[in-house]
């Protein structure tokens, strides 16, 4: 006698026995403005990364990576070894207003920062706009503040003052110009192995670690060892560091040399440094920064045997233009080949 029909349900197709994939998913160190140091969080969403860290290298790094297509990303909060600086501002020179500029605050950002006046005029009717990377981008045209003469770049921890001078109706003059450079706060070697430690201690699974952070010899070395500690452990991942971008007035032939200076005599398998920089849109604004996390947001969102550099896969989402301006391809090669 025949047998009747059988329709079979699948409740569960792996009854629970593997763990989540790994693939695609990417852990940040880097340093923000909030959060607590050291400590691992998931993420799914940029706005929950915000919530989180408010601001900072960190944060930035994050949202690339979603915006280039990573699903899962996992966050934590770099120990600060010691605290930002912000130069004095210096007038560029040229300067035609009697006015003056001064920056202060503690940074959650290291960057070459530039303040040119638009508009001319006193307290609350001049116009001025301000660059954080040397004058390649620059924000929109903002009034300059009323009594007390002070704005607060977002996101950066840098508070300008503007004072007048006598008499106030030509403090500020088209075109007048200050510099000065903002250092990020510093982590140490020891702290960066301890988020390391922390990622691992907390049994998530991950694919890449992206370190943002300027990552010197030293740095590297450490990494390296770190790294061979847990392929021994059985714990599979690179490493990807940034390197340091070019210094205010710094040449590009110059800058190459010395990238090239802290990769001198290093390989290794699992731990590598990524010189190359871009214009990048973060947060909606344009922002010259190591291009690294474009790059591994590129590697979470594709599968694991294509290559990142597939031209049919488009143009990277956030990338405007590589940096520093003037870039050419033989200086381009330089830094492939070091």
């Amino acid at each position: 006698m025949p047998l009747p029909n059988v329709n079979l349900t699948v409740q569960d197709p792996g009854l629970g026995l593997n763990p989540p994939s790994a693939e695609g998913v990417i852990a940040v160190i880097g340093q923000a403005a909030s959060g607590t140091d050291a400590e691992v969080k998931t993420f799914t969403d940029p706005a929950q990364a915000a919530a989180v860290y408010v601001s900072g290298a960190l944060l930035d790094r994050i949202r690339i990576l979603f915006a280039e297509g990573a699903a899962t990303v996992l966050g934590i909060k770099l120990a600060a070894g010691s605290a930002g600086s912000v130069g004095a501002a210096t007038p560029d020179g040229g300067n035609t207003g009697n006015g003056d500029l001064a920056a202060a605050g503690t940074p959650t950002i290291g960057c070459s920062a530039k303040v040119k006046i638009v508009e001319a005029g006193r307290l609350g009717t001049a116009t001025f706009k301000y660059s954080l990377d040397a004058g390649a981008t620059w924000s929109a045209e903002l009034a300059v503040p009323t009594t007390p003469g002070t704005y607060a770049i977002p996101n950066t921890g840098v508070t300008l003052t503007f004072s007048e001078g006598d008499p106030a109706a030509d403090s500020f003059k088209a075109e007048d110009l200050w510099s000065f450079t903002v250092t990020g706060p510093a982590s140490t070697n020891a702290n960066l192995l301890a988020a390391i430690d922390a990622l691992t201690a907390s049994r998530r699974n991950f694919e890449l670690i992206l370190i943002a952070e300027n990552c010197a010899a030293a740095t590297l070395a450490a990494l390296k060892v770190k790294a061979a500690a847990l392929e021994t452990a059985r714990i599979y991942t690179r490493i990807v560091c940034e390197a340091a971008g070019p210094s205010q007035g710094q040449s590009i032939d110059d800058w190459i040399s010395a990238a090239l200076a802290d990769v001198a005599n290093f390989t290794d398998t699992r731990v590598g440094s990524c010189p190359a920089r871009a214009l990048a849109v973060v947060n909606g604004t344009e922002t010259d920064i190591n291009a690294a996390a474009l790059i591994m947001g590129r590697i979470a969102a594709i599968p694991v045997q294509r290559s990142a550099g597939k031209v049919a896969d488009g143009p990277l989402n956030s990338a405007v233009s590589l940096t520093p301006a003037g870039i050419n391809d033989g200086q381009i090669t330089d830094l492939d080949t070091g």
